[in-house]
């Protein structure tokens, strides 16, 4: 296990005005009401070469996510009733046609609310918001009160419908280095975990911010109520990375 600075994972609510985002939690889900048609409900492909991160084999074959099955639905027989009834839908609406027509496992929904830009690692005026972003102006003047990053690059919600499962996985790192965030959550209702892949330990993560090594596995048991989770990514102050590694 990679962890940080031997550990499995760094608390950081006490870094952040965690009882300010706690008390925008109604304002956070009327924008998902407002945006819900313009989320993303998860990807329709995964290159082949990001597929070995994810850990299908925990399922037992139970569990089939999006990107597989739509290559199964690529593969029918163009006079293939499947395929003639999803033909006329894209993106959003295939996700959720290839979710009832062949049992699809999505239960993601992803509102971006700004992404990577160039230039974002020096330049704080060179952010592009989202449509997205207008709903969450309050959760944007939040992120931008936080202290603990010199610049920020990206954020989004992720929404797990009640039930679903956080498919475990790792993410990529691009450049080798550690990615730089914190992920926070309003509630700790959904057990969400890092995993040590030698032993098969999960370390559960018992606190609402957080900052985990994601090159380590991770994901999260299936729980009744719909939550959701802000992730926020971006280059940590000199001042905060101390603080973790000290």
């Amino acid at each position: 296990m990679k962890g940080i600075n031997n550990k499995p994972y760094v608390d950081v609510s006490q870094y952040i005005d965690l009882k300010k985002f706690e008390s925008l939690h109604p304002n956070i889900c009327s924008g998902f009401v407002q945006a819900k048609n313009q989320c993303e409900l998860g990807l329709l492909e995964v290159d082949k070469s990001d597929q070995k991160f994810i850990n299908l084999n925990l399922y037992e074959e139970n569990l089939k996510p999006v990107y597989h099955l739509y290559d199964i639905y690529r593969s029918m027989p163009e006079d293939d009733p499947v395929k003639i009834a999803g033909s006329m839908f894209k993106d959003n609406d295939l996700i959720l046609y290839l979710t009832y027509a062949l049992g699809a496992h999505n239960p993601f929904k992803i509102y971006s609310l700004f992404d990577f830009t160039k230039g974002w690692e020096s330049d704080k005026n060179c952010r592009k918001y989202s449509p997205i972003a207008k709903y969450f102006p309050s959760v944007i003047e939040w992120i931008n009160d936080i202290e603990i990053f010199s610049y920020i690059g990206k954020a989004y919600f992720l929404i797990l419908e009640g039930g679903g499962i956080s498919i475990e996985h790792c993410d990529p790192s691009n450049s080798g280095k550690l990615n730089e965030f914190i992920h926070i959550r309003p509630d700790l209702s959904r057990p969400f975990y890092v995993k040590d892949m030698n032993t098969s330990k999960k370390f559960y993560i018992d606190t609402k911010a957080v900052y985990f090594n994601d090159q380590d596995y991770h994901g999260g048991d299936p729980t009744p109520k719909s939550t959701y989770a802000l992730r926020i990514d971006g280059k940590f102050s000199e001042k905060f990375k101390k603080k973790i590694w000290e």
